[in-house]
């Protein structure tokens, strides 16, 4: 029976928009067994992802946060699910990580895995890169209200049928 109204309500989209952290997400098609992740390096193309990020960001790539995923599938299946990529080398380890992570996924959005029982396939190798303001803190925004003011600003009764019960 109470409708709490915050200042500023109507522009907090925008106020959302102006203090979100930059992000990008760029992805390079790699249609490959994840077994052959063994014999052949995805390095290259997180470089080349970095790159591109760093350049449409028209930033150094040091000044950047970056996550690496991939989007994986069960051999056969049309679509795909996109899975934080270890961190480390690329080795048998990290191929038995990526693989249970994606059966742990699949499990949760689906309910079940074929763990196992089907190949899974690189689809795409997936970079993001971040741009973190660590120098301003926008935890207190001035919406121009004069926050020595408790309580509400006004209260009015409000009539919304008989069908609602309240």
């Amino acid at each position: 029976g109470e409708v709490l109204i915050p200042p500023a309500a109507g522009v907090f989209s925008a106020l959302g928009l102006l203090f979100a952290e930059q992000e990008l997400n760029e992805a390079r098609a790699c249609l490959r067994p994840l077994e052959a992740f063994e014999t052949w390096s995805p390095e290259p193309d997180f470089a080349a992802l970095t790159e591109t990020i760093a350049t449409r960001l028209e930033l150094d790539a040091k000044a950047i946060e970056f996550r690496r995923f991939a989007d994986l599938r069960y051999q056969g299946q049309a679509f795909e699910l996109t899975i934080p990529w270890p961190d480390g080398p690329m080795d048998a380890a990290a191929l038995k990580t990526l693989a249970e992570r994606f059966d742990a996924e699949h499990t949760r959005r689906y309910g079940h895995c074929f763990e196992g029982r089907y190949g899974v396939e690189v689809v795409n190798l997936r970079l993001v890169g971040t741009v973190r303001d660590s120098a301003s803190d926008h935890s207190r925004v001035a919406l121009g209200v004069d926050e020595s003011e408790a309580g509400p600003l006004s209260v009015r009764d409000a009539y919304f049928g008989p069908e609602v019960g309240l």
